[in-house]
């Protein structure tokens, strides 16, 4: 996600195209806004939901996004969880790993890079920038997608439950 800020639905349809090219299969004009349509009906990884309503308790929820505004609404509402602050990549006209966009973070929040926990399932996405950002909490949620890249210096957890625990929270 480099280069000039495109709308979400074209970036889902180029890259959907890039991808059924890749393996051989057809690519009609008419799947790229068929998947887009789909995007905001998915719902979160099993415990995602629970585990962040036991964090807002203590603690504010912000939520960045690289989608736009429409489909970061629906994905905070399919979260079922109190997000103080919803921000999506059509609102900072950029898509995360850029830098500009952590620093919009920042900016709007209000708030300086050891004030934070950034909370990612992706080192590509998210937590390289977050430590280029001087981020210093990080947690990675893994998920068996990505490689470990613990040199970025975050806290590993491999189940969403675990998160309220990091943050001292008893389990339940």
């Amino acid at each position: 996600m480099s280069g000039e800020y495109k709308p979400f639905h074209q970036v889902v349809a180029h890259s959907l195209e890039r991808t059924m090219r890749r393996f051989g299969l057809r690519y009609r004009e008419s799947d790229g806004p068929a998947v887009y349509e789909e995007i905001p009906g998915w719902g979160p990884y099993p415990g995602v939901s629970e585990a962040l309503r036991r964090l807002a308790e203590e603690y504010p929820l912000v939520i960045v996004t690289n989608s736009d505004d429409v489909h970061a609404k629906r994905l905070s509402e399919n979260l079922q969880a109190p997000f103080e602050v919803v921000i999506s990549a059509e609102e900072m006209g950029v898509y995360k790993p850029r830098l500009r966009a952590f620093e919009y973070t920042l900016d709007k929040l209000g708030v300086t890079p050891d004030e934070i926990v950034h909370v990612s399932a992706s080192p590509k996405y998210d937590l390289r920038s977050a430590a280029d950002m001087g981020i210093k909490n990080k947690v990675y949620v893994d998920r068996g997608f990505e490689h470990d890249e613990h040199w970025l210096g975050y806290q590993r957890i491999t189940d969403i439950a675990d998160i309220p625990v990091l943050f001292g929270l008893p389990r339940p």
